[in-house]
């Protein structure tokens, strides 16, 4: 199945895994996207790159998912006068080290992002698609931290837990609608979010079986259109996932924390 004729709207376009699908759909499928980020000149530079070598449309939004007004505005201005087939729920943020260190902001904006932002899209276009009559697609990016505790990525790694929940959740209230939910589960992927969390300072992606953020789109979108229930990208990161789902929590905490500890008291 090919997305050619439809629209996604794909949030955090900006940079890393989002930018990439956004180009693997409008490049490969022939899709029109709607790309949401902060970053509008990030999304305009991404727009002019993809107008030039495809036909279908790429609409830049540029939008702050961490407030709730934007959101609204995100979701209003996405389904004015058109057609969404789809949307894949990117965007994230997060934090490297102790939580007892980590500005309040910090902690607000991670959970604002990862969570209530992307709940509240998930909801509204959920509805949407129901409303529409429309067999749509949603695909909530989760991350492997969701599978385990993570120290110096707490906040961030209890985000992801959630959202794998509320995924698989939502999934199974609307079964049968003909709308299918994919939760998408990369482990470490080498991005701009790899380089501003600090991690970089401690290891290099390939210290840490990192996998490139073109080969992960890949992923993202086989598991998009196959409407999977949940997909972790990868082999090793496949056995690690059942790994982590098996071992006793306290264990993984603890091997992760001795893992991550000198990158903090660098």
């Amino acid at each position: 199945m090919h997305l050619n004729q439809t629209c996604t709207l794909v949030t955090g376009a900006s940079a890393g895994l989002g930018r990439e699908i956004v180009r693997l759909i409008v490049r490969e499928q022939g899709g029109s996207v709607i790309a949401v980020a902060r970053r509008r000149e990030r999304l305009d530079e991404l727009s002019q790159e993809l107008r030039n070598v495809a036909s279908p449309e790429v609409t830049a939004l540029a939008a702050d998912l961490s407030n709730e007004a934007e959101v609204t505005r995100c979701f209003e201005t996405a389904t004015a006068n058109r057609r969404v087939d789809g949307v894949i729920l990117n965007a994230g943020v997060t934090y490297y080290g102790k939580v007892t260190d980590q500005p309040s902001e910090s902690i607000g904006n991670i959970l604002s992002t990862n969570t209530v932002g992307l709940t509240l899209l998930a909801a509204r276009f959920s509805k949407y698609f129901l409303e529409q009559k429309i067999p749509g697609r949603l695909m909530l990016v989760s991350s492997m931290t969701g599978f385990s505790p993570m120290p110096y990525q707490a906040v961030y790694a209890g985000t992801k837990a959630f959202v794998t929940n509320f995924g698989l959740s939502l999934r199974e209230e609307l079964r049968g609608t003909g709308i299918s939910v994919t939760v998408f589960c990369p482990g470490g992927i080498a991005t701009e979010m790899f380089e501003k969390s600090g991690l970089s300072k401690q290891f290099g992606a390939t210290d840490i079986g990192m996998m490139d953020a073109v080969s992960c789109a890949k992923y993202a979108v086989n598991a998009y259109l196959s409407g999977q229930d949940m997909a972790v990208p990868g082999l090793t990161n496949w056995v690690s996932s059942v790994a982590q789902r098996l071992a006793p929590r306290s264990l993984l905490a603890r091997s992760v924390e001795r893992l991550y500890r000198g990158g903090i008291n660098k």
